[in-house]
């Protein structure tokens, strides 16, 4: 008689941990719907100087392409603060499927075409001080005189709060939120604001995360990852193990 297999204990306890990452049908298909967002987004843009081309030829080419330029830098932030305004107030860990996951995840897909397309934002980083009103836009708090160097990457613009005359590094990267598990060992979403005081200087191709807070005139090392104890602040449920 063949001997009964039994299963690695090992992997007993990734199944656990699968089921419990498991959406039902509903949170599934909202996820999978607002993973369109950023491709609506796109195509609106290219419509309107389209329309503006065909259906009101009087208006003129430039002013469709003008158009459609407002349509994708303005639409998504103005979308964001009108539909979805609690997305300021995350703050804590999440399981995934939750209410607030699934208003942080609506809140990235708004922002999806400009985290992939990086380029989009450096135009804006040419004219001075038009960049920073473009973050306040989505509900970003930016003070005055703050200097973007090349390669900056943001996510969850929501979510920063910046001091006056502020220098941010070259290629650094301010990301509100992360992956990790639980005190239960269960995979959460962790969010909190990014802050960084006035006259601070972020070194270059640094990674700040959530619940980052630096304080006024303190300069940091290039290439740091700031999430030590010293100026690490996890705020609601969070497990700093």
């Amino acid at each position: 008689m063949p001997e009964k297999l039994s299963l690695d204990p090992s992997l007993k306890s990734q199944e656990l941990r699968l089921e419990k990452l498991k959406l039902n049908k509903i949170e599934l298909l909202m996820m999978i719907g607002m993973g369109y967002l950023p491709f609506i987004h796109l195509s609106l843009s290219l419509v309107v100087p389209i329309i503006f081309a065909f259906y009101l030829p009087a208006v003129g080419m430039f002013w469709g392409v003008f158009s459609g330029i407002l349509t994708f830098y303005l639409l998504p932030p103005l979308c964001l603060r009108l539909l979805v305004p609690d997305s300021k107030k995350l703050s804590g860990g999440y399981e995934i499927g939750s209410k607030k996951y699934l208003i942080w995840w609506l809140s990235l897909q708004l922002q999806m075409n400009f985290n992939r397309l990086g380029f989009l934002e450096e135009v804006l980083r040419i004219v001075p001080g038009l960049y920073s009103a473009w973050l306040r836009l989505w509900g970003a708090k930016i003070g005055k005189l703050v200097y973007w160097s090349p390669g900056t990457i943001l996510s969850d613009r929501q979510l920063l709060k910046i001091g006056d005359q502020v220098v941010i590094g070259a290629g650094t990267k301010l990301i509100p939120h992360f992956m990790n598990k639980d005190s239960d060992d269960r995979l959460r979403l962790f969010i909190s604001n990014i802050e960084i005081g006035d006259r601070a200087v972020i070194g270059g191709y640094s990674l700040l995360v959530g619940g980052v807070s630096v304080k006024a005139d303190e300069v940091t090392l290039a290439t740091k990852t700031l999430r030590d104890a010293s100026i690490l602040k996890l705020r609601g449920d969070w497990d700093a193990n």
